[in-house]
C-alpha cells in the first residue's frame, strides 16, 4: 500500500464541497450548449451588403446576387444569399367584395342573358 496517503489528505468545509459541485454542475450544461463546429458565421458587413443588393434590386434573385459578389472576390453559397435576402411584401389580394364589385356588370349581363322572356 501507499504510505504517504496522510500527507494528501485535506479537510474541508461542506460548504466548500457544495460549492465544487455547484461549479460542476454549471461547466457541465454550459459545455452541452456550447454552440458545435460546423459552417462558420457570415460577417454582419456580409449580410448586411446582401440585405442592401436584394431590397436596391428587388428583381435580381439568389444567383444574381452570388455573381455579382463573385465579381468584388466574395465567395458565397447561394443558400447563404437566399438566407439573407430581403423579402418583398406581395400586394395584399383583392377581397370578395371588390371582386364582386369589379364584375358587378359582367356578371348581370350573363345572369340576364341566360333567362328566356
Amino acid at each position: 500500500m501507499w504510505l504517504g496517503w496522510r500527507d494528501v489528505l485535506v479537510f474541508v468545509q461542506p460548504s466548500t464541497v457544495i460549492a465544487w459541485q455547484r461549479r460542476r454542475f454549471r461547466d457541465h450544461w454550459a459545455r452541452l450548449f456550447r454552440r458545435a463546429p460546423g459552417r462558420p458565421a457570415v460577417d454582419k458587413p456580409l449580410r448586411d451588403l446582401i440585405r442592401q443588393m436584394s431590397s436596391a434590386n428587388p428583381l435580381w434573385g439568389s444567383p444574381r446576387i452570388v455573381g455579382e459578389l463573385a465579381k468584388l472576390g466574395i465567395q458565397v453559397a447561394k443558400t447563404t444569399v437566399d438566407k439573407y435576402m430581403v423579402r418583398m411584401k406581395k400586394p395584399p389580394s383583392p377581397t370578395w367584395r371588390a371582386f364582386l364589385e369589379s364584375h358587378l356588370k359582367d356578371l348581370v349581363s350573363s345572369t340576364s342573358s341566360s333567362f328566356p322572356r
